[in-house]
């Protein structure tokens, strides 16, 4: 295998964990818009549904910079995260059928900085010049949305929801 070859091996690499990131997303915050819509809570469904469309815009570029490369398929064991789930990927434990939206875009936000972070410490450790700037793009990326949610959480803080009060609360059952 050339140089050229392990570049380009590298950079197919780095963008299928970033592809995966992003689909691992949408597909989470999908599931939660349907969870939320289960528990009438439309107002959550509705901003997880943002959250599908912003990451499905996210997904198609990184498709669009891998066209001209053959992704590797990696096995859910193969890739290099430090947690079982992609950094992206919302933890089921953190939500609850009377999250609110502004709890809903801390998660988010939760989200957005653990992607950025996975991104920033391969761009801070790549010595190869190519995948150390698509790193740092794939991150600069990450901030965006970060900025984004921050704005939202500043929007939601002058406008505070009211208490959501569960009238049927779930039951365990024996």
């Amino acid at each position: 295998m050339t140089g050229t070859d392990r570049q380009s091996s590298a950079v197919a690499d780095l963008l299928a964990h970033a592809l995966a990131i992003e689909q691992e997303a949408c597909a989470r915050y999908r599931e939660l818009a349907e969870q939320m819509d289960v528990h009438n809570n439309p107002a959550t469904a509705k901003f997880f549904r943002r959250m599908v469309r912003l990451e499905g815009m996210h997904t198609d570029r990184i498709l669009a910079q891998a066209a001209n490369c053959r992704l590797p398929t990696l096995a859910p064991w193969e890739y290099g995260w430090s947690d079982p789930e992609a950094p992206e990927t919302a933890d089921f434990a953190d939500v609850h059928h009377l999250l609110t939206p502004t709890q809903a875009l801390h998660l988010a936000l939760h989200n957005e900085r653990r992607a950025h972070d996975y991104f920033q410490a391969i761009a801070s450790t790549a010595t190869d010049a190519d995948i150390r700037d698509l790193a740092r793009e794939l991150a600069a990326d990450e901030r965006q949305h970060m900025e984004w949610l921050a704005h939202e959480l500043k929007d939601a803080d002058t406008h505070p929801e009211p208490p959501r009060t569960d009238m049927d609360p779930p039951l365990a059952q024996e």
